[in-house]
């Protein structure tokens, strides 16, 4: 037993000592194949056996591979210089970007390098994908994030290859950096999330709406239909809706929380904008799946709760029950707010508990995902047209082993019938989110069914 285990250790140091030069080594699988056949060609045939011809062919082909050895080689050894001296410059300032913008990291390298050399950059955490330009000042990395994230290293892969693919140097390199990646945020009318919490579109929070039907005033969109006056509107063909009366007995306190999974990125982006928009107003509490610190009236700490949000993929509301003990929910003095995506089968099951206990005292805003175009509403090509249009929001294409459940719709028809604030937010075709966007675009579109 003792000679096999021996045996076995000296195997392992044996592979993994392999594995080492095969990963440092300049040469790539045809760079040995082709260094192999040109041995084989100028000695075996060339010289042995006087084949003029395939003495040429392999002294060229030789000739190749040492070439494109000495280049990869020598760009390897300045980049890697490079990156040692930044490793040891110490932590760089946080990055912080935005996803699906580009955003230069800092990093540049010189210019100059050996001719007919490939040279690439891999990030492996976070996920990003790089691009490396070339300039006058040297080449610039940039990166664009497709998710948002929170990390605190990155880790690099730098790739150098010749142009034949005969010669190729791999390695990984570590970088301590803070890394912010936030969703994307655009301007947004603040009435429609503001009539959700108080009747005349403007969030007071000593002053919240309670009681009965006793008041009135002209529509605003984003009010429940069942609070129009229809009699008031056949006599004066105008939108009239019933608000509850004014009450003063008690502070209504916001909380926000974002169901994350991973279609959640436009519900991640409403929730942004609300926190910054001010539309929470002033006293409020923000959590999300995945994050166990709580942001209470700091913006700084809700931007990370939803950076740190994009790493959980698979949340789905499970973490909303202890958010509610945490910030100690009472019905009688707090309204809850829920950001979901339009993927109701993921998340639903999660948080039934919570709208069937409360259902007059939660708002649900649902996001649709997909681009649509800004003339039509979000409608599904997989279902008939005799279906309703608000059904279409939940029968995304899923798994499959995962099916459309229309009953899950049925059910949360049910909780708005019982109280709940439900509204739909599709995503328009034609945004735009650079530095030209104009500020009174209305780039979400709402609707809502009682």
């Amino acid at each position: 037993m003792g000679i096999v285990s021996h045996l076995r250790g000296g195997l392992k140091k044996a592979v993994k000592g392999v594995r080492w030069v095969a990963m440092r080594a300049p040469l790539s699988r045809r760079g040995f194949l082709m260094a192999l056949f040109g041995v084989l060609f100028l000695w075996g045939y060339g010289l042995r056996q006087k084949d003029w011809i395939l003495l040429v062919l392999g002294a060229i082909a030789l000739c190749l591979v040492i070439l494109g050895v000495l280049m990869v080689g020598f760009t390897s050894l300045w980049v890697g210089w490079r990156m040692r001296n930044l490793a040891t410059a110490g932590p760089s300032d946080p990055l912080h970007a935005v996803v699906g913008e580009s955003t230069s990291t800092g990093l540049r390298l010189p210019a100059w390098q050996m001719p007919f050399v490939d040279f690439r950059v891999l990030w492996l955490e976070p996920n990003a994908e790089v691009t490396v330009d070339s300039g006058f000042r040297g080449m610039e990395e940039s990166v664009r994030f497709s998710r948002r994230w929170s990390a605190q290293r990155i880790v690099r892969a730098f790739i150098v290859r010749d142009f034949f693919g005969l010669s190729e140097v791999r390695w990984e390199s570590e970088e301590a950096r803070t890394i912010q990646v936030l969703p994307r945020t655009a301007s947004f009318p603040t009435t429609p999330l503001r009539s959700m919490s108080d009747g005349e579109g403007h969030y007071v929070p000593g002053s919240p709406r309670r009681g009965d039907l006793v008041d009135t005033r002209a529509y605003m969109p984003g009010d429940p239909i069942r609070h129009i006056h229809w009699k008031l509107f056949a006599r004066s063909q105008e939108l009239i809706v019933r608000i509850q009366e004014p009450s003063r007995d008690y502070d209504l306190k916001l909380l926000a929380y974002l169901i994350c999974d991973p279609f959640d990125e436009y519900a991640a982006e409403i929730a942004r904008w609300s926190m910054e928009s001010g539309a929470l107003g002033n006293d409020w509490s923000f959590g999300a799946d995945g994050c166990d610190l709580i942001a209470k009236e700091d913006l700084a700490t809700g931007r990370e709760l939803l950076a740190q949000s994009g790493m959980s993929l698979e949340g789905y509301g499970r973490g909303l029950e202890t958010f509610l003990q945490t910030v100690k929910f009472d019905p009688e003095r707090h309204q809850l707010l829920l950001f979901a995506s339009a993927s109701v089968w993921r998340w639903l099951p999660h948080i039934r508990e919570v709208l069937k206990r409360h259902p007059a005292r939660c708002s649900l805003i649902v996001a649709d995902n997909r681009e649509v175009d800004e003339e039509t509403s979000t409608v599904s090509n997989e279902l008939p047209p005799s279906e309703p249009r608000w059904w279409r929001f939940f029968l995304l294409p899923k798994d499959e082993d995962e099916p459309s459940q229309p009953s899950l719709v049925e059910e949360l028809q049910e909780f708005s019938h019982h109280g709940l604030e439900l509204r739909f937010a599709s995503r328009p075709r034609r945004v735009s989110y650079g530095k030209d966007a104009l500020k009174d675009e209305l780039p979400w579109s709402w609707n809502s069914i009682s």
